[in-house]
């Protein structure tokens, strides 16, 4: 799930940059390419994503447009996240959110993909 919500996160703030590196990461992770594909497009039927996917995905819409999850989003994400699964969420979010500014603004110039490969040696 972490490599999905960075792709959403990634996406919904324009950073290809990071969406490319993160891209090859998800792969290496097992996310399928339809999940990619529709995560590209700022989608995420649920027939693609399970239920804390898609939770994770809400959570980091209203963190991205609002600065804070409305409540519902929060509650229910309570329900279905630990405690600390839900601090590493939000903290994942808010950097993701954080290195795509950056990057952005910078105008940072994408890279072949080379986390694949970062991840492989880790093995």
């Amino acid at each position: 799930m972490r490599e999905l919500v960075i792709l959403r996160v990634t996406q919904r703030c324009d950073c290809r940059y990071a969406w490319v590196q993160h891209v090859a990461i998800a792969r290496g992770t097992g996310v399928q390419g339809a999940q990619i594909a529709s995560l590209e497009r700022g989608e995420a039927p649920i027939g693609l994503f399970d239920e804390r996917s898609s939770v994770a995905f809400t959570l980091a819409d209203d963190m991205l447009a609002n600065y804070h999850a409305a409540d519902q989003t929060f509650a229910t994400a309570q329900n279905l996240f630990s405690p600390r699964e839900l601090v590493e969420l939000l903290l994942l979010i808010g950097y993701f959110r954080m290195i795509s500014a950056v990057m952005t603004t910078l105008e940072v110039e994408i890279e072949l993909p080379f986390g694949a490969k970062v991840l492989s040696s880790l093995k």
